[in-house]
């Protein structure tokens, strides 16, 4: 594996439920060495997407933040679909959200929730594996009991947007 993957595969590690990691713990998640994290840990340092906290370990700076805006801009289908998933959330009192495939995951485009007790904890940016993709594009549509929020029970279709499937 070449360094610049390396490099984005450190970027990866940084998770919600894992926003600090040391640079040991870099080191033995890509299965690297000790110097080489330490040298692909200084290159995000300089490029501004990591800092050091004081704590012996690294976050992420406020500068991915500029990317994840982009990101989203990116997504132009995401106006289109922002008023029919609020019309949906309205009509049927529950929660609706558009997934997006990237690659074999799939990612949250867009949410809107009601106030409910059960609040989905499906945040933009977070990767869920798309393991039946096949069976649901064969059968047009899927469903899920707790995989991801506990208590919750979902169905899902692919949607056409301007003659593409989402999630493509």
């Amino acid at each position: 594996m070449d360094s610049a993957r390396r490099v984005l595969k450190v970027l990866l590690l940084f998770t919600e439920k894992g926003p600090e990691l040391s640079v040991e713990e870099i080191a033995h998640s890509i299965g690297i060495s000790i110097p080489s994290a330490y040298r692909f840990v200084s290159l995000l340092r300089e490029m501004d997407m990591v800092e050091d906290n004081g704590k012996g370990t690294y976050v992420l700076s406020p500068r991915v933040l500029l990317l994840a805006r982009s990101a989203e801009q990116a997504f132009p289908a995401s106006k289109v679909l922002h008023p029919f998933v609020e019309r949906l959330s309205k009509a049927t009192g529950e929660a609706a959200l558009v997934i997006r495939r990237v690659g074999d995951f799939a990612t949250r485009a867009e949410i809107s929730q009601p106030e409910h007790t059960i609040r989905l904890s499906f945040e933009p940016g977070q990767i869920m594996v798309l393991a039946e993709l096949p069976d649901i594009v064969s059968r047009g549509w899927s469903k899920s009991e707790a995989e991801v929020d506990e208590g919750v029970w979902a169905v899902a279709a692919p949607i056409k947007v301007a003659d593409r499937w989402w999630p493509r």
